[in-house]
């Protein structure tokens, strides 16, 4: 359980081996300068040296040392490293020769920081820990007494988490202007109250610290120096503020003993605010024991440096031993809240699991199981938790127990039984009670009281969620840890009730369980030689709160004869409350069943008979427990207590002083019966729960009353053995296609006790059906031309019917001429596998109603329930095509609209059927085809006979025979139920003559001029002075008009030949259709 490092310094064994060895005294070689001898040290011979060499040093409290001198500090005695400080500008350290000591002196300016000289010693033989652990002695060296740094690192580590006020003083330090005038040095205390979120600790304003001075037990040995209560002054007060930052500052005229160093001391708290002190720190060593010492921290030589600015507590406390370490506050207790005076409260066992517990671990759970027993019966709640080095004990056996109603003893044995599991590991446990406490703290449930069963002192503490300590010794850190949590649980208003078993707790020494608890024994806090005695103090401290009271726990059940579980709700009343001084007068049971009557004024051992009755509640009648209308029992002894009946629903029985009456009273359920009817359809063999069958409606009537309301409803009113007529008029909403085949699961029914569940069930067959028709627009084909097909049903020509199952049923199809196609409505997307709209109504009732609630076959699919009657149509319209030709034959054609093939050809697309071209010959009238409706054909015209010698003048289509347009790529679609006339029309291409007349040139000049054509008569005008003159006769036989005609005679000049202006058109002349027209050149005759 104990353990702490022991420190043994450089410094230490130096003086050690002076005293040994040449058997003078460290003051007489420092006073002397010489050297020191070597020899081996003993520890009691080295605490001796160090403080001889401290009784022959002095501390200046002014600055009027030796300018140069270098005075060595406390910490360099002992082994310390001494705090830096800046040395003034201009002004260097000098260095003491080598072959002297430097005088025991402190300056104002702090010398430079030399690098310490470290020697370590053998480690002394392990010693057990708590868990049976051996943990080596190793000497450690001492921290450099480095305080008097700014850096907060330097105050002995940073504070806990929360300990804002001395951080952001620390913090600030560093850039801190120089101390006021007349203050030497500023020394701040951290006063830590409640524990926050993990480790975090707040702060506790106004609590009054004050520096008292120093005693030495044994004068030569400093670790012996404990603080007194006297005061150095009213300087060396302060009082701790909002951030928990108490503050004192050390005048530059006070002087300090050379070896006496004050102590940090609390010297009051403010209301609701306590410190224990001193405390019980405590180690394995032989050089360290346990020790009952003030809460008190010592200061040292660097805290009165000039200028210097330190922090306290530190985390790693030297002076006079390492247990004065400190979690980094001055730890305050928080008063304990007063228990509430009643029976029934939310009590919390912190047990003890460490490994000192190993052979009592039995006795252990033996005397918090008589604590559990003891409460049985009383409205109380308990739960445990279980600590070691952390909390829950590392085991699964070991894991808290919530808060759990005692009311029965049945919800008692829950936890007795898991209490009877608690077992400490083999692995070793410390002693933890801050974790502990932190859980309880975190719990979800508020407790009023809080025992702490522990048999030592703690030994670890939680630092991040991890345990740190030695596992075997008790520093002031781990205290501090574990009251800081305590305050947690007390800020919930729980009490905490510490419980100190065996040896490990002298009832003259029970400071460390007063610091998480509180100063009052027996009430805050309780000492008890063993283990039998802790069950006794146990049932004691169970007893308090319920002495003479009478708890009554309600319990019901729902078969007659049994026990029952407790219930809440229940209503007790006392007779007379105000004469036999009863409070309350009535009560309701609780969540565990429970109502609590405390009878004043009973005496050392007086009893006051009481009547208590229950208001019973419908449904329910009081159960005899033999012939008494309730059990009771003492709970000191578990001796029954005589109960006289007060009927029908009361008894009388007699409270008792120093115990309670513990009462149960037990009803019992009557054996009531409900009735709930469901109803099931089955059609065609499927069954239907009620709500989703296909149709129909029904309700149903118990012993011929007025129709029972819906299916599947409870309900109550019925005894159990109750005989009752059950019956169902006829359904209605029955379809023509169905035939009703009777109701089942009707007539007479005896009912039992609790809930009686009939089901109804009602037949139907039914005949579904759905005719298909066809009906065709246009062309010459019949409607029987076409199959018709329902999925699933079946196929049938036009007007015949298809039995189907009800259900989605998809329309088709197939066969007859392939112009024809199945229309769909605008908008529509069909289903797959659907062909066509159809127009579908219900013939159900016997009048076609169209269908408006479903798929209604406009996408090819209808919807039928059970026993409609469906009949659906799908309409298909032809397309017809009109192919003319018409002709235009020039002055020398004879071509007749007959001598041209017209062809419509179907354009291909993806998923359409394929069909035929549509051919006809040529006439003016045409032919109506019949063609595919809304699929694109592609008009062409052919003629062998004509090839090459007419041309196509237009092809233009119309829909209503009056207005013709030209079809986009001489394509051309129709409509369902439409016809399209088209035209081509045709013309001869255009064929050019041309006649030149005039005089026969050879009458006139042989082989001389233009040759013409046509020799005319002599008769005409003969030529004159050589000048000849010809006209040329130029003809269009074609039946198309020609533009840009140039006439030119190639025996004379490119431009003699000049034609009619009436024929000129853009700068060429053009010829109509069949005709002609007259052009001349003239001429000279060459010789």
């Amino acid at each position: 359980m104990k353990n702490s490092k022991l420190r043994l310094t450089t410094a230490i064994t130096v003086a050690f081996a002076l005293l040994v060895g040449g058997g003078a005294s460290l003051g007489a070689y420092a006073a002397s300068g010489v050297s020191a001898p070597d020899a081996s040290p003993s520890a009691d011979a080295t605490a001796e040296a160090q403080d001889a060499a401290l009784a022959t040093s002095s501390v200046v409290a002014d600055d009027e040392t030796t300018a140069g001198a270098k005075a060595p500090t406390v910490a360099e005695v002992e082994g310390e490293a001494p705090a830096a400080a800046e040395t003034p500008a201009g002004e260097g350290a000098p260095k003491a020769p080598a072959s002297q000591q430097p005088t025991p002196t402190v300056e104002t300016q702090a010398p430079a920081a030399p690098k310490p000289t470290v020697e370590t010693q053998a480690p002394a033989a392990p010693k057990p820990t708590e868990s049976g652990a051996a943990v080596p002695q190793v000497a450690e060296t001492e921290e450099p007494d480095s305080r008097v740094a700014t850096d907060p690192a330097a105050h002995g580590g940073a504070l806990d988490a929360g300990a804002t006020g001395l951080e952001a003083q620390a913090a600030q330090s560093a850039v801190a202007a120089a101390l006021p005038p007349g203050v030497r040095s500023r020394i701040s205390v951290q006063v830590g109250g409640t524990r926050g979120v993990g480790d975090a600790v707040g702060p506790q304003a106004g609590v009054r610290l004050k520096l008292v001075t120093n005693t030495r037990v044994r004068w030569f040995i400093s670790s012996q120096d404990r603080p007194t209560d006297t005061s150095l002054g009213t300087w060396a007060t302060c009082v701790s503020n909002a951030q928990g930052v108490c503050t004192i500052d050390v005048p530059a005229t006070f002087s300090v003993p050379s070896d006496q160093f004050p102590w940090i001391r609390v010297d009051s708290t403010p209301a609701g605010v306590f410190v224990i002190d001193p405390l019980r720190i405590e180690s394995p060593s032989s050089l360290l024991p346990a020790d009952t010492t003030g809460y008190a921290f010592q200061l040292r030589s660097a805290d009165f440096v000039s200028g210097a600015e330190t922090v306290y507590p530190r985390t790693s406390q030297i002076s006079p031993d390492s247990r004065y370490g400190s979690i980094g506050s001055l730890q305050t207790s928080l008063v304990n809240p007063p228990l509430a005076a009643k029976c029934g409260l939310n009590i919390g066992l912190l047990v003890d699991l460490s490994s000192s517990l190993n052979n009592e671990q039995k006795a252990l759970r033996t005397a918090t199981s008589g604590f559990v027993t003891a409460l049985t019966g009383t409205p109380s709640k308990i739960g445990v938790w279980t600590f070691g080095t952390l909390s829950p004990v590392n085991t699964s056996n070991n894991a808290h127990i919530p808060l759990t109603s005692v009311a029965t003893a049945a919800s008692a044995k829950t936890i007795t039984d898991r209490v009877a599991g608690f077992t400490v590991p083999s692995t070793g446990q410390g002693t933890n009670w801050d974790a502990g406490l932190r859980e309880i703290a975190s719990a979800a449930n508020n407790l009023d009281l809080v025992l702490v069963l522990t048999d030592g002192a703690p030994t670890y503490r939680l630092s991040g969620g991890a345990a740190v300590g030695s596992g075997n010794s008790t520093t002031f850190a781990e205290i501090e840890a574990a009251v800081a949590s305590a305050n947690a649980v007390k800020a919930k208003n729980t009490r905490i009730v510490a419980l100190g078993i065996g040896g490990g707790f002298d009832a003259s020494l029970p400071q460390n369980l007063q610091t998480i608890s509180g100063t009052v024994s027996g009430s805050d806090y309780l000492t008890v030689t063993d283990y039998t005695a802790l069950q006794k103090q146990l049932k004691d401290i169970a007893g308090a709160q319920c002495d003479g009271t009478v708890n009554v726990t309600k319990q019901v059940t729902a078969v007659q004869g049994t026990s029952g579980t407790a219930a809440n709700g229940w209503t007790m009343s006392v007779d007379d409350a105000e004469a036999k001084k009863v409070s309350p007068a009535s009560g309701i049971t609780s969540g565990n069943g429970s109502a609590t009557f405390r009878v004043a004024d009973l005496g050392a051992n007086g009893t006051r008979a009481i009547t208590i009755k229950e208001t019973q509640q419908t449904g329910y009648e009081l159960q005899k427990q033999g012939a008494a209308n309730a059990v009771c029992t003492r709970a000191d002894t578990g001796a029954n207590v005589a109960v006289t009946n007060a009927e029908p629903n009361g008894f009388t029985v007699s409270a008792i002083a120093n115990t309670s009456v513990n009462c149960t009273i037990i009803n019992y359920q009557i054996q009531q019966a409900s009735v709930k009817v469901t109803k099931t359809w089955k059609v065609n063999g499927t069954t239907f729960e009620n709500g989703s069958q296909p149709f129909g409606a029904a309700t149903y009537v118990i012993d011929g009353g007025t129709p029972s309301g819906e299916f599947g409803t409870i309900r109550t009113g019925f005894r159990a053995g109750q005989n009752i007529s059950l019956t169902e008029p006829a359904p209605t909403g029955t379809p023509s296609g169905c035939t009703y085949q009777g109701v089942t699961g009707n007539g007479s029914k005896t009912l039992v006790a609790g809930l009686n569940t009939f089901e109804l069930v009602n037949s139907y067959t039914c005949v579904t059906t759905l005719t298909l028709n066809k009906k065709v627009v246009g062309g010459t084909a019949a409607p029987g031309d076409f199959t018709l097909t329902a999925t699933p049903g079946g196929s049938v020509k036009t007007g015949n019917t298809v039995n189907v199952a009800p259900g989605k049923i998809v329309l088709s199809e197939s066969g007859g001429p392939v112009q024809y196609r199945a229309a769909v409505k605008p908008g529509v997307t069909l289903v797959p596998n659907a062909v066509g709209s159809w127009e579908c109504v219900d013939s159900t009732t016997g009048t076609a109603v169209a269908i408006t609630d479903r798929d209604n076959g406009a996408n090819g699919q209808v919807e039928v329930r059970y026993g409609n009657k469906i009949s659906c149509t799908v309409t298909n319209e032809a397309a017809l095509l009109v192919l003319q030709k018409f002709v235009q034959n020039g002055l020398d054609t004879t071509a007749v609209p007959a001598d041209w093939t017209l062809t419509a050809t179907p354009v291909p697309q993806e998923g359409a059927p394929t069909v035929p071209n549509v051919s006809t010959p040529g006439s003016t009238t045409g032919t109506s085809k019949l063609i595919a409706s809304n699929r694109a054909y592609k008009l062409t015209e052919s003629s062998t006979k004509h090839a090459g010698t007419y041309l196509r003048l237009s092809l233009t289509c119309s829909t209503d025979g009056v207005t013709y347009v030209a079809p986009v790529n001489d394509t051309v679609t129709v409509s369902a139920g439409q016809q399209v006339t088209c035209r081509f029309v045709n013309a001869a291409k255009p064929a050019l003559s041309i006649q030149k007349i005039g005089w026969d040139p050879v009458a006139v000049t042989k082989d001389i001029g233009p040759k013409p054509t046509t020799r005319v008569d002599t008769s005409q005008p003969s030529p004159s002075d050589r000048i000849v003159q010809w006209t040329y006769l130029v003809t269009n036989s074609g039946a198309i008009g020609v533009d840009g005609v140039t006439v030119v005679d190639n025996r004379l000049a490119i431009d003699a030949v000049t034609c009619p202006t009436a024929n000129l058109r853009n700068g060429t002349y053009f010829l109509e259709a069949k005709q002609s027209m007259t052009c001349w050149a003239s001429g000279r005759l060459t010789p």
